[in-house]
């Protein structure tokens, strides 16, 4: 039988969680992102009671959301792979850039969690979509500043 030290688990996730939080800073609404607000208030809203998640890129001088298919739950979401690799795919081949990654927080936390990490595979600035009682507000955190 093999015993679990809980209080020094606890301080594990602790610290994990506070170093992590250190690699975010949170920043200033880029105008990129105040152009497309209205669309990721319709995929939040859209997507309730769960997460949403997509893409923010610019073609041309054009900036647009991506909205992407996932599993999603109320505190989770899961990209398929397949998926992912084949939208990243044909945003390469059309010379789309991306300019920023964007999920949401249906039950309104305003921060981003130990399982948002990988949000900084593609994009070094991250919109975060926290509901409020009658709206959404916008949190944008920058990785490594």
């Amino acid at each position: 039988m093999r015993f679990v030290n809980v209080e020094q688990k606890t301080a594990t996730a602790f610290a994990f969680t506070t170093w992590y939080s250190t690699l975010w800073t949170r920043i200033a609404i880029p105008s990129f992102v105040s152009q497309v607000m209205g669309g990721m208030k319709f995929h939040a809203n859209a997507s309730l009671p769960y997460e949403c998640f997509g893409f923010i890129v610019r073609k041309g001088g054009a900036v647009y959301t991506i909205p992407m298919p996932i599993t999603a739950s109320s505190n989770h979401f899961y990209v398929d792979p397949n998926v992912l690799a084949q939208t990243l795919y044909g945003f390469d081949h059309a010379a789309v850039s991306i300019l920023s990654t964007y999920h949401s927080h249906p039950g309104g936390t305003e921060t981003l969690t130990d399982a948002d990490l990988p949000l900084t595979s593609w994009s070094p600035t991250h919109v975060l979509i926290a509901r409020t009682i009658t709206d959404w507000t916008l949190h944008v955190f920058k990785w490594g500043a």
